[in-house]
């Protein structure tokens, strides 16, 4: 493994494989491993990016549902409005859950 880690990239594509379960010395001895290493490396952060970018547009779109939610509520009623109105909720949708 002479040279394996001698630099930052040269180490990241090494512990990547190791990682990952390969026997990494064969696969560095062409340029083809090489370029196949750095190409699946390359795939991983598009998957990772679209992952990333899928759940926070997926986050963006309930806050924001939230924040028009809390904009429309009424308070010009009472604490306790709401708090019965919950109560009542509870009791006709999840009867098992005990009311505070």
């Amino acid at each position: 493994m002479g040279g394996a880690f001698d630099s930052i990239p040269t180490s990241m594509m090494y512990t990547l494989f190791f990682l990952l379960g390969e026997w990494v010395t064969p696969d560095f001895e062409t340029y083809t491993g090489i370029f196949l290493c750095y190409f699946q490396c390359f795939l991983g952060l598009i998957f990772f990016g679209i992952l990333v970018g899928a759940l926070s547009d997926l986050m963006s779109d309930i806050l924001e549902h939230y924040v028009k939610f809390r904009d429309s509520l009424d308070f010009s009623h009472g604490r306790q409005y709401y708090l019965d109105k919950e109560k009542m909720a509870r009791h006709i949708l999840c009867k098992n859950i005990p009311t505070p």
